[in-house]
């Protein structure tokens, strides 16, 4: 069996859709729980404009998670503050693959008066120098072969600047190769089992090219779903995590996958990682939020509730 994009639909963005998971994850959430989480993201923006992580520092990386999570929950944007941080981290040239689609999304959630398309044109030509001869993107420059990661990452800056990815056929047969035997995608290239994360990420990549996976990838991501709720981040995975939760659930929602079995066990899951604070934290073993798991916990959240390729 041979799955393809739900109903023969190719999403717009793969930015737009999680946005409207998130949203369908706010429609999920009480109300004063949104409320909790946008005022969560206030507190973490610092002076300078930036949003830290794990540390008081603005973090370019954090910053992208939290203002992707505040527009989809129709907060408002700190567009003067947010433009301060960005003009200070807008050196593509210092700048890996990871970090360059980050600047993309921030500076692109700014209203088009502040977009310089001079700065844009200059990170697409960064972001070329980690394209690698088998058609895919390594992360950083000491890095020797691509990865799904970085595909993920790339394909996103593109959309996200409104381009078309080059050699887009070259990208597609490079994530195909990262298929092991059992229906996982590993990013390493010596990876015999696939991981959640790494299996999610090639799953939305073929799907936003309108290319059939077969049903054992689809197969091989629900096993990994955990008894009592959750994803880890491989079948043999002791515990579930947030971020393998988040997108292994978005990847099977764009492909139309039921996912009423596993539906209220792995939002019970989600629900064990919310602190009251108005953050989530990525596991059972983590207990400090941050803007990154709170997205991926509203993604989960989102995507197991609602039909996200609905119109």
């Amino acid at each position: 069996m041979i799955y393809t994009t739900r109903m023969g639909k190719v999403p717009k963005t793969i930015r737009r859709e999680m946005r409207k998971a998130i949203q369908a994850g706010k429609e999920y959430l009480p109300t004063d729980t949104t409320d909790r989480v946008i005022a969560y993201f206030r507190e973490l923006q610092n002076e300078d404009g930036g949003y830290r992580g794990r540390s008081k520092r603005s973090d370019l990386y954090y910053t992208t998670f939290a203002v992707e999570t505040l527009k989809a929950l129709g907060a408002k944007i700190p567009v003067k503050d947010l433009h301060r941080y960005l003009q200070s981290c807008s050196e593509p040239r210092l700048l890996d693959t990871v970090h360059l689609a980050c600047l993309v999304r921030c500076w692109t959630i700014l209203p088009k008066r502040y977009w310089d398309e001079q700065l844009f044109e200059e990170i697409l030509r960064c972001l070329e120098t980690y394209r690698c001869g088998d058609g895919g993107y390594r992360i950083t420059r000491e890095g020797s072969y691509s990865i799904v990661y970085g595909c993920f990452m790339a394909l996103g800056a593109y959309q996200d600047l409104g381009r078309k990815v080059p050699d887009a056929q070259g990208l597609v047969r490079f994530v195909h190769t990262r298929v092991t035997s059992e229906g996982g995608y590993g990013n390493e290239p010596s990876m015999k089992v696939g991981t959640v994360p790494a299996t999610a990420a090639a799953l939305t990549i073929l799907q936003q090219f309108g290319e059939p996976v077969e049903a054992k990838s689809i197969e091989w991501l629900l096993s990994c779903c955990k008894k009592d709720g959750g994803f880890g981040a491989t079948a043999a995975a002791p515990i579930p995590d947030l971020l393998s939760t988040g997108t292994a659930a978005f990847a099977l929602a764009q492909y139309g996958e039921n996912l009423e079995e596993i539906r209220e066990p792995c939002l019970d899951f989600v629900d064990s990682l919310w602190y009251g604070r108005g953050g989530f934290a990525g596991s059972w073993l983590d207990e400090i939020t941050d803007c990154e798991y709170t997205f991926y916990g509203l993604l989960a959240a989102g995507s197991l509730t609602k039909n996200i390729n609905d119109e």
